[in-house]
């Protein structure tokens, strides 16, 4: 961070000193420029702390799809001429929370495993 943001060294540079891609730099000053983070702030924190303001926990993803019932898909899939297309086009028919069709079949494989 220093190397970059002080001495004015370019990406490939600071790789170069620490033996590390460029691209990798890139991420870490990302990081640091994401969390607000300069090197008078750097100076105070220790590594604990500087490592918990750069990497964040990651937040919750609050699925808002429709969930179906997997136990009726895997019974109806028994009947001749049923297929999972056909199932899930009458389960997404007018449901705008409907799973998307690829997420639907790896779904329902997890559930048919188990």
């Amino acid at each position: 961070m220093r190397l970059h943001l002080q001495a004015g060294l370019s990406y490939e540079e600071v790789g170069r000193a620490f033996k590390i891609s460029k691209s990798v730099v890139g991420k870490y000053v990302s990081l640091v420029k994401v969390a607000g983070v300069d090197c008078a702030v750097a100076d105070g924190l220790d590594d604990a702390e500087l490592e918990s303001r750069l990497y964040r926990p990651a937040a919750p993803r609050a699925s808002h799809q429709l969930a179906t019932d997997f136990g009726l898909i895997h019974q109806e899939l028994k009947r001749p001429g049923v297929t999972l297309v056909l199932l899930w086009e009458e389960y997404a028919t007018g449901n705008a929370l409907a799973y998307k069709y690829t997420s639907l079949c790896v779904k329902y494989r997890a559930f048919a495993k188990t």
